[in-house]
C-alpha cells in the first residue's frame, strides 16, 4: 500500500464506504502492524480510522466526500461560476486542493479543515487547550504532550501520587486530537470511561480527563 494523495479515508484503510466499524477496525489493526515502520503511512492510516470510527465524525466525513462528488458532476464551468466559486474556497495544506468554504474535510486527502480560508489559503485548524486544576492552561497544535509525574513529562502531575510516572498523552495528528493511556497503574478516564492501555481515544471539546485523582478538562477552540 502507498501513501497518495488522491486517497480517501476508505482507500487508505482498503476498505469500501459501506464497511461496518468492525471491518474498519480489522482492517486498520492488519495496516498498522504491516506499516510500523512507515511513520509517514502509519500517521495516514492512524488518521483515516480516527475519522472513520467515530460515528459523527465519519458521517461529516461522508457528506463532505459526498459533495465533493456531486459537485464535481454538476458544477458549471463558466468563468463567472469559477471566479464566484473561488472566493467561497479553502485550500487543503497537505494537498493542496480545493475545498469549499464550509467542508469539514478535504475532500481530496481527508485532512480536517477547520473555519474558512485565510488570505494565505491555509485553513485554520483548531487548538487544544488543556485546563489544569491549578487554572494553567496548555495548548496543543501539533506534536503530542506526555503527562505524569515524571519531571521528562511536558505536563507534571508530580501532586497526584496516583498518576504514574509517564501516565497518558494527548496528540494532536492532522487536526485530529486524541489521547491514549501509557499502561498507567491506575488507568486513564474519558468522560467516566476508562480508556483502554495503547489505544487512542479521539478528544472533542468539554472533554473531561481524569488521571489518578487529577481532572482535566479539554477545549478546542
Amino acid at each position: 500500500m502507498s501513501e497518495t494523495s488522491d486517497q480517501t479515508y476508505y482507500e487508505i484503510l482498503g476498505v469500501t464506504p459501506d464497511a461496518t466499524s468492525e471491518e474498519i477496525t480489522d482492517a486498520y489493526r492488519l495496516l498498522v502492524r504491516r506499516n510500523a515502520d512507515d511513520k509517514p503511512l502509519f500517521d495516514r492510516i492512524t488518521e483515516a480510522y480516527m475519522a472513520l470510527a467515530d460515528a459523527q465524525s465519519r458521517r461529516q466525513y461522508d457528506q463532505a466526500l459526498g459533495h465533493r462528488m456531486r459537485h464535481a458532476a454538476s458544477a458549471p464551468h463558466t468563468p463567472e461560476a469559477e471566479s464566484q466559486h473561488e472566493q467561497a474556497e479553502q485550500v487543503c495544506p497537505a494537498c493542496g486542493s480545493k475545498n469549499a468554504a464550509g467542508n469539514h474535510f478535504c475532500g481530496v486527502c481527508g485532512l480536517v479543515l477547520r473555519g474558512p480560508a485565510h488570505a494565505s489559503g491555509r485553513p485554520k485548524l483548531g487548538i487544544g487547550v488543556i485546563h489544569l486544576p491549578d487554572g494553567d492552561q496548555i495548548t496543543v497544535e501539533h506534536g503530542e504532550v506526555l503527562l505524569g509525574r515524571s519531571a521528562k513529562c511536558s505536563i507534571v502531575l508530580s501532586g497526584d501520587r496516583y498518576v504514574s510516572s509517564q501516565h497518558a498523552k494527548i496528540q494532536c495528528l492532522m487536526g485530529i486530537f486524541t489521547i491514549q493511556d501509557l499502561g498507567s497503574t491506575n488507568g486513564s478516564f474519558l468522560n467516566g470511561e476508562r480508556l483502554a492501555e495503547g489505544k487512542n481515544a479521539k478528544l472533542r471539546d468539554g472533554d473531561v480527563i481524569v488521571l489518578g485523582r487529577t481532572e482535566i478538562k479539554f477545549e478546542i477552540r
